[in-house]
Order: structure tokens, then sequence, then C-alpha cells
């Protein structure tokens, strides 16, 4: 009897709301109404010699961080040097951006998407991809440009001819082979990102050595490793007899330029890792201090000018005002590999753009022999730190205490979320404006040191209630209900779910999450909509916070991707689900529901969730969306829905974006409304 007074009114309403159903000109059943897209990652990263690099953080981004980019994301390289993982991504993405946390390769390579799949191998000191971004300098260029070294301009010297590209005819015709080892060490020195002055204060200490001092003759090279800079900085020498450093620039008998353009390959030079270079035999009693022109290489004139200024080792020579802040490059010793490391900051370091990491442009020097340099009051390489055991670096650790855990990835993004919209009146169609329940949600994954989830947290914000009905929402993932440890935070009051021990939802093959039973509950309301008129005072939205805690350690394929398999339950009737398009019920759905109205299901076919027209009820936007006011249907709100129907999900991917031509705004929802 309940049913049959559930089917009449529902007669009742869709007779009131029916839509015409006939999608233009779009016939093609198997289109789900996806914006999005799976994505395979696969890469591998190895030293100069092919040995894997592991424990190196990577991160993937929709852009370059001077762009405004957000990290996607991200994970550490295993045993083998690889990285494999999946994510969703909008259909628009045709290339990402990645990102690697090491010495020897660049800042920011962009890498197309093929297929459905990003890969690449990357190897310290082999030819990179011809696309890729260095970090963003910030720094005022007037406030650069007023920057003046101390005293009158010392004579540059080029130390020989060179390419194009600033690339030295005179590099040794064996570069060296950085190891992963060597690799290790210099990561943890000189992160990207991290301060100096914060996480290696030592480094600027005063009293330590700065410079390569002799003490017998030897002879010296200086190999290249990194840049981290945005600028075309020229990297050069100079001496001076030890026990008299000079007071101002005018004091140097010259700047004997070393390498023109100390840039990768690819990135506005020609270097690779292990680029090396013969300075010259120095005999015993000699200073080699170095010397770094911001800026400098012209590639118009293939020169180097004088750049915004110079930064030297002898801290005294540099421009800064504040004379703590003058010290431009880190010096250190690494008794293992028998070289001293140096690293420089190429930024005013007054300026609130520097970021005081000191990799800007990083060497090291070698000498034959190395008895014959001084080492004493030299501050030494760090070795990894891993307080937790776990295998992981404590630089890239995000919690470093706790050997369980190693990083998070968020979906769609740390500070982004998407937008799940459904019509609740399914089986029938209803107004068609994807207001009935408009939910907001972000999900964090929490990884082992093995690229592992342990732990699903989700952030669900109900932004928008356009329905009279009380409705609930939940998701389904790929687990096994004995998956799942322990689900905390879900908001289930009207005792239409029954949930196990765990959490999870009773009477399921997969793991079932229900996130609350009555969108309404938050607002301390039984109904009466929630910013969907025009005219009613906007409502604070209501949140709810679920962690999810797993049993074991799970792969992305194994658990899912986010947002999963979500859904709506229709007016406490808990059989009564609409999921998206194309996407199973679960086992609890009331199947007597599937063929009637304006439902075209059929389960034989694989077909779910859409009208015999080809429309869905539900649908996941991989960013917030902006959706209509009460009764406006989306086809005339967001004014290339149909044409993007209409091509079978191939042209105006992005609908639901606010560009031009795209919307009425008059018939989307505002906050000022």
């Amino acid at each position: 009897m309940k049913k049959i007074f559930l089917l009449a009114g529902l007669a009742l309403l869709a007779s009131c709301l029916r839509l015409d159903d006939t999608p233009p000109a779009q016939t093609d059943t198997s289109f789900d109404f996806s914006v999005s897209k799976g994505i395979e990652i696969d890469l591998n990263i190895s030293d100069a010699m092919g040995n894997p690099l592991t424990g190196i953080p990577i991160e993937i981004w929709d852009r370059p961080e001077a762009e405004g980019g957000r990290v996607w994301f991200q994970g550490l390289t295993g045993i083998l040097g690889e990285y494999r993982g999946a994510l969703l991504l909008a259909n628009t993405t045709s290339s990402v951006v990645v990102r690697i946390r090491t010495t020897g390769l660049p800042y920011e390579i962009n890498i197309p998407i093929e297929g459905n799949e990003i890969a690449y191998s990357f190897q310290v000191g082999e030819n990179l991809p011809a696309s890729f971004t260095l970090p963003p300098t910030e720094v005022f260029v007037g406030e650069a440009k007023g920057l003046q070294n101390r005293g009158e301009a010392a004579p540059t010297v080029y130390m020989g001819s060179y390419d194009s590209n600033g690339v030295p005819d005179y590099l040794e015709p064996t570069p060296d082979e950085i190891s992963a080892e060597l690799i290790s060490l210099i990561n943890t020195s000189l992160p990207e990102g991290y301060p100096v002055p914060t996480y290696h204060p030592k480094y600027l200490d005063t009293t330590q050595r700065v410079n390569l001092e002799t003490t017998g003759a030897a002879d010296v090279w200086m190999t290249f490793v990194h840049e981290g800079a945005g600028w075309r900085n020229a990297v050069g020498y100079y001496t001076y007899p030890t026990g008299s450093p000079p007071t101002t620039e005018d004091d140097l008998d010259a700047l004997n330029i070393i390498f023109p353009n100390a840039s990768f390959s690819g990135g506005g030079g020609g270097l690779s890792s292990g680029d090396k270079v013969y300075l010259g035999q120095f005999d015993a009693g000699t200073t080699i201090g170095f010397v770094l022109f911001a800026n400098a290489w012209n590639g118009s004139t293939q020169t180097v000018g004088n750049g915004y200024y110079k930064i030297f080792s002898d801290r005294q020579l540099n421009p800064e005002s504040d004379p703590l802040l003058r010290q431009h490059t880190v010096f250190l010793y690494d008794e293992t590999n028998k070289l001293f490391l140096i690293g420089f900051e190429d930024i005013n370091r007054e300026s609130p753009s520097c970021d005081q990491d000191f990799n800007d442009a990083v060497f090291y020097l070698t000498a034959n022999p190395i008895e014959n340099i001084n080492t004493e009051n030299v501050n030494p390489i760090d070795e990894p730190g891993d307080s937790d055991g776990d295998g992981v670096s404590d630089v890239y650790d995000e919690y470093p205490d706790d050997d369980r855990y190693a990083y998070n990835n968020f979906y769609p993004g740390e500070a982004a979320y998407g937008t799940l919209v459904f019509e609740d009146l399914w089986p029938a169609t209803g107004d068609y404006d994807f207001n009935d329940l408009v939910l907001d949600y972000q999900f964090q994954y929490v990884l082992n040191p093995t690229n592992e989830i342990v732990r699903l947290d989700a952030e669900f914000v109900i932004q928008a209630i356009g329905a009279g009905f009380q409705n609930g929402f939940g998701f389904s993932t790929e687990l096994a209900p004995t998956d799942v440890a322990n689900v905390s935070g879900q908001e289930l009051n009207k005792e239409i779910i029954t949930v196990a021990a765990n959490g999870t939802e009773s009477g399921q093959s997969k793991a079932v999450i229900v996130a609350f039973d009555n969108a309404y509950h938050g607002f301390g309301k039984y109904g009466g909509f929630v910013n969907t008129p025009e005219n009613a005072p906007y409502e604070t939205p209501d949140t709810v916070r679920l962690s999810i805690d797993l049993a074991g350690s799970y792969t992305y394929q194994e658990v899912g991707l986010a947002p999963f398999n979500p859904f709506l339950i229709v007016n406490g009737n808990r059989g009564r689900e609409v999921h998206l398009p194309s996407y199973e019920p679960t086992d609890l759905v009331d199947a007597t529901f599937f063929g009637t109205f304006q439902d075209g299901t059929d389960p034989d076919e694989g077909i779910y969730y859409k009208s015999p027209g080809n429309l869905p009820c539900g649908m996941n936007l991989p960013v917030r969306l902006d959706w209509p006011v009460e009764s406006e249907d989306i086809r005339n709100t967001h004014l290339q829905f149909s044409n993007w129907v209409a091509s079978d999900g191939f042209s105006f991917m992005d609908w639901y974006l606010d560009l031009p031509g795209y919307r009425d705004n008059d018939k989307v929802y505002s906050v000022d409304d």
C-alpha cells in the first residue's frame, strides 16, 4: 500500500513538473554526462647511472604555480624509483605540470596526457622535455635594479667561448655522474621551498667558511648540479690572497665567468646536471670566491650583461643594507664524496618575495689533491633524518612522528572543492534545475610511505536544498565493508540507516558510507528550501566532516577514485537511490523504481539512472558550481549545457564555467540575492 501511495504521488508531481525529455540531437546512450576522466600515473626517476631515486616527492599540478596553479596529486617514489597512481581530471585537461622535488631535475615539467595516462621517465643529467618552467621570481624589477653593489665593478673575463645558449665550449668531455646518494644529501641540505634561516640556521653562521681556500697547490673543478631560479643567471669566480678579503668589489682583479647561462637545457639554457668545468691550478694561500650575476644572460646578444646586480660569496660585497642579510651562499663539505657544495640565493634577501632556500643555483667543487683544501670551519652537508623510521625523510614527511602516515592527497585539490548536484523526483525528471541538493565536496587521502591509502577524510558542504523532501546522501567505494576499521562524523538522525559497528552501512557487499540522512537537519528545520529561492535570505551552508580509518593499506584502484559512487537517498526511503548516470546502485536499492515514469534504467543493458531521452538526475563537477535559482531549468541557465550534450561531450566540455556566453546570470543563484 505504501508503494502505491508513493507511485501515485510521483505521478502527480511528474504531471506537474515534467519537462521536455528530448536531448538536443543527442542519441548516443553510452554518453554518461561525466565532465571528468580517470587518469593513470606512471612516472620513473633515476640518477645519472640509472639507479632509482627513492622517496622523492612528486606533485601533479593543473598548471604552473606562477599561473595560479594548484596541486592535484602528490606522492613519493618507491624503491624502484617509480610512482604509480590514479586521479580524476576534467575532460578539458590535455596536459599536467609535474613537479619533482629533487636536485638535478627542473622545477616544473609539462607532460601531455596521452590516452588516459601520464607517463614519463626522468633521469638526472639526461635530455629533458622541451617544456618546463622554473620557480616564479616575484621580486620587483625596479627594486632589483635599484640595488647597488659596493665599490666599482671589477673587470669581467670569459673563461672561453660558448654556444648560443651560454653553454661553455670548455666543458670537461665526460660529465660527472651524480649519484642517488649525493642527490639525497643535497635534497636534505637544500630542499626546495625550505628557508635556510628556519631549517638550517647554522649554514648562515658568520664564523663558518664560505669560500674555497687552498693550503697547497691544487687543481679545482666546478660541476653544475641544479637550478631553482626563474632568472637566467651567470656564475663566475674570483681570487684573492687568503687572509686579505676584499672590502669592495674594486678590490678584485677580475670576475671570471664560468657558466654564462647557468640554466637547464630546455629551460632557457643548455646545461645538464653533471656538466663540469676545470677552473685551473691554484697556488697555496689562494682563496677562491664565487659570484652570481642575477638575470644577466642576454639571449638576444648572447652575452653576459650587468644583470640586476651581483651577489658574492664574500657577504661584505653584497647590496643589502642589513648586514645580517648579506650572505647569499651556503658552503658545505661532503666528507664521503670529497666535495664542497655551494648553493646561491639569487633574490635580494630584504625582499618579501625571497624564499631564502639558497638553491637557485647549486654547484659542487672538487679538487686534486683534496688534502690541499682547507676544510676547517666548513659546515658539513646534512644526512637525511627519519624520526619515525618509516623510510621517508623528515624533510618531506607530512607526519614525521607517525610511521603509519607519510603524506596527504586531496581531491579535487587541497584548497579546492567539487560539486555534486541532484534532482530528487526520480524516477520522474522534475523541473531539472539541479538544485534539489547542491553539495560541495573535498576528499583527503592519507597515505603511508609506500603510496597506499590508510585513511580517508571527507568534507561535504550543503550549499543549497531546492527540495521539499528530506534527502540523505552517501557514497559507495570499491572496498569491502571489512576493509573499513571505523567511520566517524556521520549525521544520522532519522533511523532509516542501519550501520555496522565500523560505521559502514549494513547489508552491503561494498563499503557504503552514508554521510547524512536529512540535508535539512543542520539548518534546524524540516523544509522550506535553502539558498534556491531568489528572494529568500541566504543561509550559511552546513558542513559534514567524515573520517574513515581503513583496516589495512590499499591502492587507489582498490579504494576507487573520489568522489566514488555518490548517491541521493530520497525523502527517507532507503531504497530510492539516485546515482550519477551509468553508476550502479547499491545492494539496498529498490529495483521496482527502475523503468517507471521517466527512468530509462535497464540493468541488462548496463544503463542506469538516465531518462529514455538520455538525461541524468545527478552530475559531478570538478569545480564549485553556481546553481540555478529555484525552478529554472539548467539548460536555460548554463547556456552551453545543451550543446555539450548534443556533442556527446566533445564540445563545450567546460560548460559549467563562468565564461562569456555560457550563462544567463539572472537565472543563476547569487549569494548576494
